[in-house]
Formats: C-alpha cells, structure tokens, sequence
C-alpha cells in the first residue's frame, strides 16, 4: 500500500463503526453517537479498523496508512455498547452526521464504513441506505456541501460482493468496495477443503468464509493476518475485508491532504483509482485484483500455497505431526494463483519421491508410513513465474506394544475377572506382570457374608509385583491393577482384576 505516511492534518476520516476508544496511538479529534447509543462500544473492531487508517509512526506499535490523520468516530451500535448492530437507521444517522461535519469543514471528507450484511446493503431490500450512501458522496452545490469519499468492506461471505455491499458500481461516483488479499497478493479463500479462511487471529471474532469478490469489489487491499491497535494498547491480528476498506480510506485521506485539487469525492476516487496496480491474480469470478499503492510501485502476486497435515496447515509455519506407524493421518496440498506445482518428498533426509509440473491441488487422503522422519515440498508458479513454497512433515515412530498386564496364582496366568476358591488355611502364590511402566494397585476384602470394602491401594507402583506365598484368612479378597507405559502417551489404560475366596 505505500502507507506509512505523515499526515498533515488537512484531511478528515469519519469512522462508522462501533465507537474508538481511547488509544494514544491514535489521533481521535471527536466523539458521537445517536441517542442511546453508546459512544464507544465493548468491542474494539473500530479501534483496529482506526489503527490502519491512521496509527500514529511513533516507534509505538503499528504505523497506519496516513499516520496521525484526523479521525472522527461515529458510533453505530447500540445501546447495550455492543458491537455488530446491522440498524440501518443508525448507520444512515451517522451519515447525515458526516455530511454536517463535512459541510461545515468545507472539504470533501473520507467515511469508512468496515460493516456488511445482506438486509442493509441490498438494494433490492433495504434501498433507503443505498439512499443515505448516495447523499453521502454527491456534492450539493446549493448547500456547499462538498461530499465523502466513501470505502466499504466487501463482506466476509465468499460470495458475490454485490449482496453484501453498496453495490451501484460506477467508476467515479466516489464509493469503493474493498475485498481482502493474503500477503501473497491473492484473494483471501479457504484451501484444502476448510470452511473458512478468515480466523480472525486473535480479536475474537469468529471465523468466516472467505471475501467476497465479484464486479461490485473496485480494489483490494491487505485483510488477512493485520495488526493494529486494540483498547488495551496491544496490537492484536485480525482478519476481513473489515481491516481491507480502511487501507483504502487512509489512502484517499493522504491524496486529499497531498493534493489540493482533488474537491470532489469523483477527483478522490479517480486519483485513487490512477494508483491501483495490477498484481497478475484473479478472483473468483476471473475478475483482475488490483489493490492501491502510494508510491505507485508495481509488484507481482505469489500463489499462496498451504499443507494441510492431519488437522495443522501451514498458512504461518510448516506444519508438522508425530504419529505411530499403526496410525493414519490425512495429507493434502492446495494453491491459489498456480499454474503447475513441483513436489519432493524426503525420507530421513534423502529424496524419497518427486513429481514435477504436477498439479495445483493434490489428496493424498489416510496414509499410514513406517517409522522415519518424512517431509513434503511443494513449489507452485503461477503464470507470470512467481514462485511460492510450502512444507509439511511428519515423524512416524514404531507403534507402542499392546499393553498387557495380568496376575497369576501358583505361577500361571489366570484371565482379567478369574475367581479363585482356596480351603482355609491353604497357601498360595500370588502375583502380577505387566509390559508397561507402572501400575496402581487397589485391593479390596470383606469377611464371609460381608460387602467387600477398601483394603490398601498403591499408586505408581512397580509394573509387576510377587508377594510370594499368601495365607489368608477366610473371606473374600479382590485386587485390581491398572498400568499404563508412560513411553507412550498416547498408550491406552490396562486393567485386570483377581477374586479369591478363601473358605
């Protein structure tokens, strides 16, 4: 994006969102809300969506795309301060707000709107907003009103953006939609058969399908793994086309504060418009993604390109398993914006297998490995060369011993459960064994006629154990042993139990 600089306080964003709180990170002039709505909401999405506008670069956290701008929050929630209120009547009030401050300023200002949702956006269901958005980026001659330059989120869908956005789609009408990409330059969508693509890192947000994308997205701008401010002072990562729009916002803020020519929310959109490049990737619609760049530079997408071993994937880091050779795992790769893929497979460091210009996707399904250390190696190009990389591995280890553990009277082996009938005073061997690392040892008595009751109980102790020759007295004796190998964590629970009588 080319952000990162100084703002010189000739421009305003107008943040309609939950309510920014107070972050010294940020230059927040004012304040407002409708009535009974709270001014700053419980939930810090507009800080976060704040923080990229315009974060102060200060050696304090993040930097934002016009640092230090002027930010004026306009809160949209309701009156319990919680954040994700749809209420159109809220939001349009927060509009007209706008257009007050802006009129009175008399210079075109920048809203940034980082909210979607299919009942307040679509035309066709609720128009009057489609209205209010309208109002807001028309000049008004008349009333020397001189406009907004308007930035909305796509919506986190994965599905046409039209649905979920303002959607009238003219080139200089001064409204853009901003989808998100991935740091590679690609569309953010899910791979390897997830659900979801945005995980909202650590904002607690929830997890959502991916962007949406389509004839109504005007530009695209980073939206997944974005740090920026949060209320309390630390510099979370989130996901969405939520942290996309405001990137846009704060470069319209910049050029406004840059260039004093551009009066109009159309000169602001179209100076924007003059600094969207071309990376080489395409939406799902086959559409162009081009994002905004200050310094104008031009740069060419990657393929994002992802393992997915058992349950990891290895969006952030190569992912890696341990498992016992009697286990399976599924294994699979996925890329956006490839063309062919080369894959390598090592094992115990030594080339096992490889499969050049191979596929973009590939399932290997539940595979099951001897013991070793093994390694995956994917490397796509997309069509313009670009080349981008991936790993996964696995350590496979010999699968434990089935845990055996059992007692024995008189030197044989009797069955989990055995009752033994001895004649008072006859004396007899007892004892146990088992392949595992320790056992806990339980036993149990009554006289003849009594329920058995707590006798001694021993923990971690040996995993087998004689007491040599036993005379009892009469009655009922039971002991139980339960041993697991501590070798193997994963190793199941072993149990048996011994019932003597002695009569």
């Amino acid at each position: 994006m080319g952000g990162g600089k100084a703002s010189n306080g000739a421009a305003r964003v107008y943040v309609v969102d939950s309510g920014v709180g107070n972050n010294s990170d940020l230059n927040v002039s004012d304040r407002w809300a409708p009535t009974g709505v709270c001014p700053i909401g419980n939930y810090a999405h507009s800080m976060f969506v704040a923080g990229i506008i315009g974060a102060w670069n200060n050696g304090v956290g993040v930097t934002g795309v016009d640092s230090g701008v002027n930010i004026v929050s306009l809160a949209r929630g309701d009156n319990t301060c919680v954040w994700g209120s749809e209420n159109p009547a809220n939001i349009a009030s927060a509009f007209e707000e706008a257009k007050r401050r802006i009129q009175l300023s008399g210079r075109v200002g920048v809203v940034n709107l980082s909210s979607n949702g299919l009942n307040a956006f679509d035309n066709r269901i609720a128009g009057s907003l489609a209205s209010n958005i309208r109002s807001l980026i028309t000049p008004n001659a008349t009333t020397a009103y001189p406009g907004a330059f308007f930035a909305q989120s796509a919506g986190n869908e994965k599905i046409d953006a039209c649905s979920y956005s303002f959607n009238d789609h003219l080139p200089s009408d001064g409204a853009m939609v901003i989808g998100a990409m991935d740091s590679n330059g690609q569309p953010v969508q899910p791979l390897n058969g997830e659900t979801n693509a945005f995980n909202q890192g650590n904002i607690n947000f929830g997890a959502e399908p991916g962007s949406n994308y389509g004839t109504c997205v005007d530009a695209w701008a980073p939206g997944k793994k974005i740090k920026s401010t949060w209320n309390d002072g630390s510099n979370p990562t989130g996901d969405g086309t939520s942290f996309a729009a405001p990137h846009v916002a704060g470069v319209a803020a910049y050029l406004i504060e840059t260039f004093p020519y551009l009066l109009t929310p159309a000169d602001v959109e179209n100076a924007v418009r003059a600094r969207m490049v071309g990376n080489g990737a395409s939406d799902l619609q086959s559409l162009p993604v081009r994002s905004v760049n200050l310094d104008g530079a031009s740069y060419t997408a990657r393929p994002t390109v992802e393992f997915k071993i058992g349950d990891q994937l290895s969006d952030a880091a190569p992912s890696s398993i341990g498992v016992y050779s009697d286990g399976s795992f599924n294994l699979r790769y996925d890329a956006i914006g490839a063309q062919n893929c080369n894959l390598q497979a090592y094992l115990n460091g030594n080339l096992w297998y490889q499969v050049l210009n191979f596929q973009t996707n590939y399932n290997w399904g539940n595979i099951q490995l001897n013991p070793g250390q093994y390694r995956w190696d994917v490397s796509c190009m997309s069509a313009s060369s670009a080349i981008n990389t991936a790993s996964a591995s696995a350590t496979v280890t010999a699968a434990p011993p089935t845990p055996i553990a059992s007692f024995s009277v008189n030197g044989v082996t009797v069955a989990n459960g055995a009752t033994m009938t001895f004649t008072y005073p006859q004396s007899f061997s007892l004892a146990y064994s088992s392949n595992t690392t320790s056992c806990t040892l339980s036993a149990r008595n009554a006289l003849p006629g009594y329920m058995l009751q707590p006798w001694y109980s021993i923990t971690d102790f040996y995993p087998s154990y004689n007491w040599g020759m036993v005379t009892l007295d009469r009655g009922h004796y039971q002991w139980r042993i339960d041993c697991r190998n501590a070798n193997f964590p994963n190793s199941p629970l072993v149990s048996s139990t011994l019932d003597v009588y002695i009569n």
